[in-house]
Parts: C-alpha cells; sequence; structure tokens
C-alpha cells in the first residue's frame, strides 16, 4: 500500500516538474494563463522552488503576479524577502514594507497570520522603525501625548517617526510607508485584537541589533540550503584548487547533496539559461541532464550569485551569471582535456560525472587568477612602473587585456566582438589570447628597460612602445641624439623613410598606374638593420634577439607596411603619423 502511494507521489512529481520546463519554455504572459487555466493550479505553483518562482513573478511583472502570489508557499514568500530586503547583512526597510503590501494585497488573511507565527520579529523590526506607541491610562488625557497620535482602540496611540532610524533609500516613499504600516495594523487589530496589543505594547522593548543578527542568521541558514552562503563563504568559489589536485584530481571532492536528496523544489531557471557556445554549454545541450547535475549547477550559479553580492530578479541578470558559470567551467574542463580544443564528449561527461562542476569552476578561474597574478607582480618591478607612462603607452589591444586583468576581478578584453568590451573568460583560448598578449608587453618592457630608456612626457603626442622604439631606430640611424624625442620631417628623414620600403612583389610584376597608390614592403635589410641595433643597444645575441621577439617584431613591421606603404615620404604630415614621433621642420612655420 504505501510502496502504491510513493510510486503515485514520484509519478506526480514527475509530471508537475515536466509541467514546470513547459511553463519556464513560454512567455511570461501565456505562462500564467497556462497556469490560470488548470484545474488545480495551487500544487503546480507550490512545485516551483524559491528561486524559480522568484523569476517567474518578475518576468510576469509584479502587480501582474498577485494572482500567483497568493497562491503561493510560506517558503515561496519567505524566499522572495530572504533576497530582496538585505543590503548586506542590514535590513532595507523599503523592501520589506513593499513586499509585505504585495502580500497583503495578494492574500491579507494569510499574510497577517503569517506574520503572528512566523515573521513576529520582522514585524516589530519594521514597527521600531516606523512608529512610536503611548499606552493611555483610563483617566489620562491624550492631548498630552502632542499632535500626530492616531488610536483603533482609545489605548494604544501610535506616531509616525519623523526622522527615523533609518531612513529609507527613496525619500517619496515616507507617505506610502506610513500607509502601508497603518494598513497592516488595522488589518492585524481586526483579525486578532489581543495580538494587536500585545505586539504595541513588546515591540518598543526590542533590541533592534540583536534582533537583526538572529534574522540575518535563520536567514542565511535557509540560503545556504539552496547555495546561497554567506559572502565569506561563497567567495571561496574563486579560490584556485592546489596544484596538486589540478593536476591530477585524484583526490574526489564530495559531490554537493542534490535538491531531490533534501526534498527540496529542483530550480529550473539556471539550467534553462544555458544557451552559449562554450564548451559546457555544448556538451550539456547534448545530452539529458540528470536533476542531480541540474540542482548542482543552480547551486553553483547561486553561490557565485552570493560571491558577487548581486541580487538577480530577471532573466537577462541570470544569464549573465550562467555564463560566467559555464565560462569557467568550460575551462576547467578543456584544460583537465589537455588544452584540447574540441575534446570528446564522452570524456567531458566523464569527468563531469566524477567531480563536482565548483572543481571544474575553481580550475578554469584560477587560471585566469594566475595570469592576473604573474601582471601585479610585473607591475611593482617594471620599467613601466619606474617611468609611469599612461596605460595607453602599450597600445589599445595591450592597454584593454592589462586593463581587464588589473580589475580585482579579471575581465577578458572582448573589444566588441560579441558587443562586449569587456566579458567574462569564456574558453581555454581567451585565457591562451590573453597569455600571449601579456607575455608580448612583459617582453617588451624587459626590452625598454636593457635599452635603458628613460621616458619623459612629451606633449601633443600619442606616445606607445610601437612609435618611441621606432623613433630610437629612426634616431640612431640619422645619427641623433639617443632619446624619445620627436624627429624632424625633413629631407634626412625622408630618406630614411623611403629607404626602409621596396616595391611589393605584385608592383614588381605587374606595372602598377598612375593613379594607383603605392604597394611597398618592409626590406629585409632594414629588418636586418633594426635587429642589429637592438643587438648593438643591448648585448644581445641576433639569434636571442630572434627567438625572443621574432614575432611581435614582424607584427610590428606589418603594422608598419599597412599603415605607411602606400604613402610616400613626401605626403607624410606629423598630425597623422602614429608609428613615429616626428615634428614639422622649424622653417617650415608649423608649430
Amino acid at each position: 500500500m504505501n510502496d502504491n502511494i510513493e510510486k503515485e507521489m514520484e509519478q506526480k512529481k514527475r509530471e508537475l516538474l515536466e509541467q514546470r520546463r513547459r511553463l519556464l519554455s513560454m512567455p511570461a504572459e501565456k505562462a500564467l494563463d497556462a497556469i490560470m487555466d488548470t484545474p488545480d493550479p495551487l500544487p503546480l505553483v507550490h512545485s516551483f522552488s524559491g528561486e524559480d518562482f522568484y523569476f517567474f513573478i518578475h518576468d510576469i511583472g509584479i502587480d501582474d503576479a498577485l494572482p500567483i502570489l497568493s497562491m503561493a508557499s510560506k517558503s515561496q514568500w519567505e524566499y522572495i524577502l530572504d533576497v530582496e530586503i538585505w543590503q548586506r547583512d542590514r535590513i532595507s526597510l523599503q523592501p520589506v514594507l513593499k513586499w509585505f503590501d504585495l502580500l497583503l494585497k495578494a492574500d491579507e488573511d494569510r499574510l497577517i497570520q503569517w506574520v503572528q507565527d512566523e515573521k513576529l520579529e520582522l514585524f516589530e523590526f519594521c514597527l521600531l522603525k516606523t512608529i512610536e506607541v503611548r499606552i493611555r491610562e483610563h483617566d489620562e488625557d491624550p492631548s498630552v501625548f502632542g499632535d500626530g497620535f492616531s488610536t483603533v482602540d482609545g489605548i494604544f496611540y501610535i506616531r509616525f517617526l519623523d526622522h527615523p532610524a533609518d531612513p529609507p533609500e527613496d525619500d517619496g516613499f515616507s507617505r506610502e510607508k506610513e500607509e502601508i504600516v497603518d494598513s497592516l495594523l488595522k488589518k492585524l487589530a481586526d483579525t486578532d485584537h489581543v495580538m494587536y496589543q500585545k505586539i504595541l505594547f513588546e515591540f518598543a522593548g526590542m533590541l533592534p541589533a540583536e534582533a537583526e543578527e538572529e534574522i540575518y542568521r535563520w536567514r542565511n541558514v535557509r540560503m545556504a540550503e539552496k547555495g546561497f552562503l554567506p559572502f565569506e563563504e561563497a567567495i571561496g568559489i574563486y579560490q584556485p584548487l592546489p596544484e596538486k589536485i589540478r593536476s591530477t584530481m585524484r583526490e574526489k571532492t564530495a559531490r554537493p547533496e542534490s535538491s531531490r536528496e533534501k526534498n527540496i523544489p529542483l530550480s529550473l531557471y539556471p539550467v534553462s539559461a544555458i544557451a552559449g557556445e562554450d564548451l559546457f554549454s555544448r556538451t550539456m545541450n547534448q545530452t539529458d541532464l540528470a536533476p542531480g547535475l541540474e540542482s548542482e549547477f543552480a547551486v553553483l550559479c547561486n553561490t557565485i550569485i552570493s560571491a558577487d553580492r548581486k541580487t538577480i530578479r530577471g532573466k537577462e541578470e541570470l544569464a549573465e551569471i550562467v555564463a560566467k558559470a559555464c565560462g569557467y567551467v568550460s575551462i576547467g574542463l578543456q584544460h583537465l582535456s589537455g588544452g584540447a580544443e574540441k575534446p570528446h564528449v564522452e570524456n567531458l561527461l566523464s569527468l563531469i560525472s566524477e567531480y563536482p562542476l565548483s572543481s571544474f569552476f575553481k580550475i578554469g578561474y584560477g587560471l585566469v587568477l594566475e595570469l592576473k597574478w604573474r601582471t601585479d607582480r610585473w607591475l611593482k618591478k617594471s620599467w613601466f612602473q619606474e617611468n609611469r607612462p599612461a596605460l595607453g603607452f602599450w597600445g589599445e589591444e595591450w592597454m584593454g587585456v592589462l586593463g581587464g586583468l588589473l580589475l580585482k576581478k579579471p575581465l577578458y578584453y572582448d573589444n566588441y566582438e560579441t558587443g562586449k568590451l569587456y566579458r567574462e573568460f569564456a574558453s581555454i583560448d581567451d585565457v591562451r589570447k590573453t597569455e600571449k598578449a601579456v607575455s608580448d608587453v612583459f617582453r617588451f618592457d624587459t626590452l625598454f628597460s636593457v635599452l635603458n630608456i628613460v621616458f619623459e612626457p612629451i606633449t601633443g603626442y600619442f606616445v606607445t612602445y610601437k612609435n618611441v622604439l621606432l623613433t630610437l631606430w629612426a634616431r640612431d640611424r640619422l645619427g641623433l641624439e639617443n632619446k624619445p624625442a620627436p624627429v624632424e620631417l625633413d629631407d634626412r628623414f625622408k630618406s630614411f623613410f623611403d629607404g626602409i620600403f621596396e616595391e611589393s612583389i605584385e608592383n614588381r610584376q605587374n606595372e602598377p598606374q598612375a593613379d594607383e597608390p603605392l604597394n611597398r614592403r618592409i626590406t629585409t635589410h632594414a629588418k636586418t638593420a633594426f635587429v642589429h641595433w637592438i643587438a648593438a643597444r643591448t648585448g644581445w645575441s641576433d639569434r636571442e634577439i630572434t627567438e625572443r621577439y621574432g614575432n611581435v617584431f614582424d607584427a610590428l613591421f606589418r603594422e608598419l607596411e599597412n599603415e605607411y606603404g602606400g604613402v610616400s615620404a613626401n605626403n607624410l604630415d606629423p598630425r597623422y603619423v602614429r608609428m613615429f614621433l616626428l615634428g614639422y621642420k622649424k622653417e617650415s612655420g608649423h608649430l
């Protein structure tokens, strides 16, 4: 008999789970209509996890969601308050009263009963911050209390505080606050006058700091069950795994207990928001997810939300958290798969089934943190720090990369390739590109240090490592003083400039038309002379220079070809030349 009942209950749970999946795939308005059209909507509404219910009512719109709020369970109401009313570890009065008001409109009788049974301390805390109470003796004239007091029973007189201890963030909320508290008290008096008097008699004796601390403690217990750990614990998600564990993954970490094992409704919103092209997202979209994995992913997202101290109300905000989780899990998986661009799905699923998702996240984030720490260490002892040019000295791309890594929580410099200047790292390729860029920066910084370049700001010029290096080379070829200063655009520089170029192979094979632009390339002789100049200044061999800087120097000369291969020296204008620091000839009359 009991077995049959359990089977029926499990079947009912599966049916409700599938109904919720369908609802989450619908537009919010249609999902609301579908719930209201259900013959018995209450079990369906109660089957939503607190997180999913919270997102759902925000998708619908709070005012339109009142019918759903009226059917919500007490735990769903409680989750809303747990998320909404806290500013770190302090209660924010305005959202408390706004949500009490919404719940009063949704189901006033149930709210008053809930407040009496479970939220009395929170309610009394709100009263302490908003009203003062005087108790009239049987022969006392209430006029002695002063102006502004009102009463519903001739015994307890209430006046709203003009300057509450914790003023609301919005001054316009003051009048609304009084109306909400007044409505709550009147409904309480109508429902249970004895309780009404008891509350007004006792709340003034509350110690607000102790009460707030106790409310916060219980809130953290409830939130921790859903993965919303206190910030001090949640921040551990960003702590890299030790190298021994990261490289071998032999020490198994216990997988978090699933929501089903705790009899907590499964949260579907995070998994439904997986939509990226990262490795983890593609893997998850190619297989049927076990409920335990769905729950674990939701816990991971909730932990990130806690660590980032964010309040997530809508799908778009949640999608950013989901993308972040997927990205760093992907990096961790790819790292453990030997860095392969497309690891076998079977291998990935095997890893995912064996180890917690949080471990992959920590590995992925740890790789990025290592890059950040390398950059921080370099900066403290660098030529760049000693000479202090602007960050733009490293050019747009490298400046962007460094800027992302120097943030407290590093970001990938995307340069709007996906519509954003910065975003979270999403693949091992992002890590490799960033690592290459910072390694090139470190190399150039070392070069400038060995060249013993003393940087001085140059008014009116956008100075970069490129134009400093090429200008120093040009000054050496022209017999000028060895310092990063502009070169006059005279005949000597024009001769040098034209001398480093030669006609391209295409021009040699096909006679260009008179009106066609030049198509020139840097000569091999010029590149060799440049390397010889570096060798003479640093004491390094040509081979060392080529091994360390060959690729970056090639990129520098390619950029020089692309920018000026089609420009004759006679057409150069110092105002528009980025790759050299040029000034006008003194006799030309230009400033």
